[in-house]
């Protein structure tokens, strides 16, 4: 069983300081950019402007994180280890919540023959996610 919440905050936490610092780096460059792009023009002061505002509205929406990779990542994995003898098997599952309230269930059918191992998977989403900012 793994939290992979914890394990990824605290993944965050170790890399945090290259992670300001590459940031920093990019805002120091993208002013200094549109620095250059307003006063590029000095014949046309307001081309000059909106050309530097454009360059900054750019870094702005160019600074946004890509988070949309982080919803497909478990919360938690739970493992279970359960030795059966060989022969058919029908196995019902039942995921509780923290309070113990029943969340969902379901059946799963097995067949096992002498000596063979099986190693099944089942993922549940909840209706409803919470976002966090």
């Amino acid at each position: 069983m793994e939290n992979i919440q914890a394990i990824a905050e605290k993944t965050l936490d170790a890399e945090m300081p290259l992670i300001t610092a590459r940031a920093v780096a990019r805002m120091a460059a993208k002013d200094t950019v549109a620095a250059v792009a307003s006063s590029s023009n000095s014949n046309d002061a307001g081309g000059a402007a909106l050309l530097g505002l454009l360059v900054n509205v750019a870094g702005v929406v160019t600074e946004r994180a890509d988070t949309r990779s982080w919803f497909t990542l478990p919360g938690e994995i739970y493992l279970l280890r359960l030795p059966l003898p060989p022969g058919e098997h029908t196995l019902k599952l039942e995921l509780h919540a923290r309070d113990g309230h029943l969340i969902n269930s379901g059946e799963i059918k097995v067949t096992l023959r002498k000596g063979e191992k099986k190693y099944l998977s089942r993922h549940w989403i909840p209706s409803t996610l919470e976002v966090r900012p």
